[in-house]
């Protein structure tokens, strides 16, 4: 049989899972606590604009990719960041195309975090 110790108590398991939480949690402040003056306005910006479906696909993008973006990459997405919500829904779901100047790398990537988004949506709902 299997010793008591190879065996983890309901108890452990959700210790573990809190810790790893907290873990995860911990990372998200230091990411934006590391973040320049600059991008954490933009982070704001993000999360904060009015149609809650852009907040929720623009913050988790930022938090995700503005770290690690240059400054051309920066400024395309500030001009992004410019356009009304629902046209930035709009593109970054891919039910219509961004005209050609908004058609940046960043735009691709935004286009695609939403795609991961949705298939995580769609796990989610498998494993319900």
């Amino acid at each position: 049989g299997l010793s008591a110790r190879m065996v983890a108590s309901k108890g452990d398991v959700e210790n573990a899972e809190s810790d790893a939480s907290h873990a995860a949690h911990q990372t998200m402040e230091e990411t934006v606590a590391a973040l320049s003056p600059q991008r954490k306005r933009i982070l704001n910006f993000c999360k904060y604009r009015g149609m809650h479906e852009t907040e929720l696909v623009l913050g988790d993008f930022a938090l995700k990719h503005l770290p690690r973006m240059g400054d051309a990459d920066l400024l395309d997405f500030e001009r992004l960041l410019m356009q009304l919500d629902v046209d930035l829904y709009q593109w970054a779901t891919g039910a219509q195309q961004p005209p050609e100047n908004l058609d940046t790398p960043v735009m691709a990537w935004l286009k695609a975090h939403v795609d991961d988004m949705r298939a995580a949506a769609k796990r989610g709902a498998h494993t319900m």
